[in-house]
């Protein structure tokens, strides 16, 4: 009898050292999750400044037209920002 229920406390025991532990593991594999996402737009966004430079670099050598000109920097800031950051692009072109 005494057994019985000592098999059984260390059943429950376990099962719950068990739960913690997955409960533990899942809140690691999410905080995990958050860092690669915040990490990978990091990324996303240096390239996308990388990219939007490039851009602007062509377009003054392709054009014989120094970086003053008004019309001209403003081309060049549009397709700066459709590269940077497409959800505001509407707003500049006003």
């Amino acid at each position: 009898m005494c057994a019985d229920i000592t098999g059984r406390i260390e059943n429950s025991l376990m099962y719950c050292l068990v739960r913690i532990m997955k409960k533990k593991s899942n809140n690691r594999r999410r905080r995990l999750r958050s860092n690669e996402t915040f990490f990978t737009h990091i990324n996303k966004s240096s390239e996308d400044s990388v990219k939007a430079s490039f851009v602007i670099s062509d377009m003054i050598a392709r054009s014989s037209i120094p970086f003053v000109e008004g019309q001209f920097v403003k081309d060049c800031m549009v397709k700066a920002c459709k590269i940077i950051c497409h959800e505001k692009r509407n707003s500049l072109k006003a």
